[in-house]
């Protein structure tokens, strides 16, 4: 029988691996070409950009502003609307996504806005006296940035617990190098962070420990009852919350493979037990992060009809103001949450394996928050919760890492950039 088929096929085996050899290497030319295209186009995109930077007189009363997100939101928002209010003498332009760059309603009014990896973009940056920004991608692929310009980092973690940097395999560690030695300054909430800018790139870097202007908002003051209500008020609208609900605000951050397995909250349960600590009527507010936002319609999670998807939701500060308790697992959202002094809760079912993905600069169980791996576990959580013991960790917390938030960065901020545009060198 098997002389038989042998004699069947006769030389098509050979053919077959011929044909299976000559497909991988074409495939493998392929790749090389593309390879070496993208970098050819880079090489020549940088070449352009470092010609218009040459060609391109600084504007002394122009601020770029781009967020990583593409919205308008995080620090830039703050600074922005600070800007603003003190009538600053600036010309503000924003370098955004496409989406945000065709919802213009979304800005203040007098705000420019170019869409990010365009012309005009490129152009307004290479003309900004104080260029702003709240990540290090932007310097993914060359960026020029000449004497005369300034360049802010306001970074977007706050007391953060996820390592990056040096340390671990980042993906954005190229951009973080060439970042580095452009920035002219860094704004911090405390000698925390002060360390980890220090012990990653930043330690030749100016420190502005003026706090982070996009917390300004969560802390009450003399001056921002008003804003804090009108944005609360906005987001109720928004989502159709009503006064006599409170809102439990789940915010996971993302994992490197982009899967959403680990984002296994039970939206009823969860409420029951909130709804049973206090009687009353509470409503589960899920937010994912940008780098998973598309995902977000297809998870079996937001198809509960008593959640509400703020994934789209530009600014999750807003978000905070309407929360009555905050979820995560690693966000560093949570840290600044925590200035409300209002409940939050850890819930991470994976903190081995992100342990060994990202790391962490202390330990879960080190913060002021409950922590939880399962369903069960966070539900005992809520219903153990003792709201006066949880205060005094989170003050024991904020003191131990040095927090020097006050609802007053923004001002401090907007101080020192008025100061550079004042500058002539």
């Amino acid at each position: 029988m098997l002389a038989k088929l042998k004699k069947k096929l006769g030389n098509t085996v050979p053919y077959l691996v011929e044909g299976i050899f000559f497909k991988k290497l074409w495939s493998l030319i392929k790749h090389c070409f593309t390879t070496l295209r993208k970098k050819l186009d880079g090489f020549l995109a940088g070449l352009a950009r470092r010609s218009l930077s040459k060609k391109t007189e600084i504007n002394p009363k122009k601020i770029l502003f781009t967020t990583f997100q593409g919205d308008y939101t995080c620090n830039l928002k703050y600074i922005t609307e600070e800007l603003l209010r003190q009538q600053v003498d600036c010309e503000i332009v924003w370098a955004v996504r496409e989406s945000s760059f065709r919802s213009p309603h979304l800005f203040p009014a007098g705000v420019k806005l170019v869409q990010k990896g365009k012309y005009e973009y490129f152009r307004e940056w290479c003309s900004a006296k104080v260029i702003v920004v709240n990540s290090v991608e932007t310097f993914a692929s060359y960026m020029p940035k000449k004497q005369g310009q300034f360049l802010l980092q306001t970074w977007h973690g706050s007391l953060g617990i996820k390592r990056f940097g040096k340390d671990k395999f980042w993906t954005l560690l190229n951009a973080a190098k060439k970042m580095a030695p452009l920035t002219d300054a860094i704004v911090s909430n405390s000698s925390f962070e002060d360390a980890v800018y220090k012990d990653t790139f930043w330690d030749k870097t100016p420190i502005w420990q003026f706090g982070h202007p996009r917390n300004d908002i969560l802390i009450p003051t003399d001056g921002n009852a008003g804003l804090r209500e009108r944005l609360a008020k906005k987001v109720r609208e928004e989502y159709g919350i009503g006064e006599d609900e409170k809102v439990v605000l789940y915010a996971p951050t993302f994992r490197n493979a982009c899967n959403v397995d680990c984002y296994s909250i039970d939206p009823r349960m969860l409420t029951e037990a909130f709804e049973k600590k206090d009687g009353c009527r509470w409503r589960l507010m899920i937010r994912l992060h940008p780098t998973v936002r598309k995902m977000s319609r297809s998870m079996p999670l937001l198809r509960d009809r008593n959640v509400i998807d703020a994934t789209l939701y530009p600014d999750i500060q807003e978000l905070m103001l309407v929360a009555d308790a905050f979820i995560t697992d690693y966000s560093s959202c949570i840290f600044d949450f925590v200035l409300s002094r209002r409940p939050g809760f850890i819930f991470a079912t994976d903190i081995e394996l992100y342990n060994n993905e990202r790391g962490f600069y202390y330990r879960l169980e080190d913060t002021p928050f409950p922590v939880a791996t399962n369903n069960q576990e966070l539900l005992a959580n809520v219903e153990a919760f003792d709201e006066r013991a949880y205060l005094d960790r989170v003050e024991e917390f904020l003191k131990e890492k040095g927090c020097v938030e006050d609802g007053c960065a923004s001002a401090r901020v907007v101080e020192k950039i008025a100061e550079i545009m004042e500058n002539k060198d």
